[in-house]
């Protein structure tokens, strides 16, 4: 697991170009809250970033008793919806988020937001996409350095 100081509250557990283009990627990062396990894994590719300028992010938020809320989610510049989400022995997403009462979508954000998923989270990731080699990668993290210490 690597440590990279400053990443919000994550880890980087995992890291891949998976093409020749800076708009193919992938990353793991993982955290504990709460005693919850948090991962999240974010990725592109080269058809999906083009045609909306979205990351894909498949959320994981494991309970301590076993049990799994899985939310798969779209991260834009400056924010993140929520497609679907899935609980723990359900065989089916549920793929109807904005048809949720507005109060219940808005808890829903809110419970990501609170274990660390954000728009500045979002756009930082972007940022990391479009970053390549160890100098912009370093400049990034301080970005989130500096971010966290703000707060």
């Amino acid at each position: 697991m690597q440590e990279a100081e400053g990443f919000l509250p994550f880890k980087i557990v995992g890291e891949n170009k998976l093409g020749s283009s800076s708009s193919t990627f992938a990353i793991t990062l993982r955290r504990t809250y709460e005693g919850e396990q948090i991962e999240i894994r974010a990725y592109t590719y080269n058809l999906l970033y083009h045609d909306n300028g979205s990351i894909h992010l498949n959320v994981s938020v494991s309970k301590s008793n076993g049990s799994d809320l899985l939310f798969s989610c779209s991260a834009y510049a400056d924010y993140i919806t929520i497609d679907s989400m899935k609980m723990t022995g359900q065989l089916e997403s549920h793929n109807g988020f904005d048809k949720l009462d507005k109060n219940l979508q808005k808890s829903f954000y809110k419970y990501l937001e609170l274990r660390g998923i954000t728009p500045t989270m979002a756009k930082l990731l972007h940022e990391y996409k479009r970053g390549s080699g160890p100098r912009t990668q370093h400049l990034w993290l301080n970005k989130l350095s500096d971010f966290i210490k703000k707060d």
